[in-house]
């Protein structure tokens, strides 16, 4: 199995396997990326990344769409497969029993990185610096109340009181330069896990 460590890393992979088609004519965030990502995943094509976005031009940002579609028959699961550390022409078996087995190896520990030139501390905004604007965040649906700026992440809350903690997978809707919105509800465990 190959971890893959970011999501370029991933992008580089589905590249590699041709499922990766850039785009560098200009698109809107505004509908415009959310029509030809809903088209792609219509027609089974490679993965859109939208290289040249409206009012982003020079910012260096990219968006890419339809990350877990279904794709060409050769390696119809590979943006799944691939995600997973598993090789992109792995079968549907393939895929559940390395699920399965998943669920029985013990959690990993966190690893703190303290360099200031990690990958993951690229992107920092703080205090007066914050602006959730500054990304290309597109506005997917006509029926969307605004712009979700990930739909795939995984969301940990606590309470301010420690009393819960929420993990969910949700979109998160900017409403501004500095603020965003997400339901985070409180799980309930089906009756017979009480």
């Amino acid at each position: 199995m190959e971890h893959l460590k970011s999501l370029r890393e991933f992008v580089t992979a589905l590249e590699t396997i041709g499922e990766i088609q850039t785009i560098d004519h200009e698109v809107d965030w505004y509908l415009e990326i959310g029509a030809v990502i809903r088209r792609s995943y219509d027609l089974r094509v490679p993965a859109p990344l939208f290289t040249n976005i409206t009012g982003y031009q020079d910012t260096g940002f990219r968006v890419v769409g339809a990350p877990g579609a279904l794709s060409a028959p050769e390696h119809r699961l590979g943006r799944i497969t691939l995600a997973l550390g598993l090789p992109a022409d792995a079968t549907g078996q393939e895929l559940m029993e390395a699920l399965v087995a998943a669920r029985e190896k013990p959690g990993m520990p966190p690893v703190e990185v303290a360099r200031a030139d990690a990958p993951c501390k690229q992107n920092i905004m703080l205090g007066d610096d914050i602006d959730l604007l500054k990304f290309p965040t597109p506005w997917i649906h006509g029926n969307d109340g605004g712009r979700y700026i990930q739909t795939w992440g995984l969301n940990i809350a606590r309470t301010p009181d420690g009393s819960w903690t929420s993990w969910s997978v949700n979109r998160m809707m900017i409403h501004n330069a500095e603020r965003i919105s997400v339901r985070a509800s409180r799980w309930y465990p089906p009756r017979q896990w009480i």
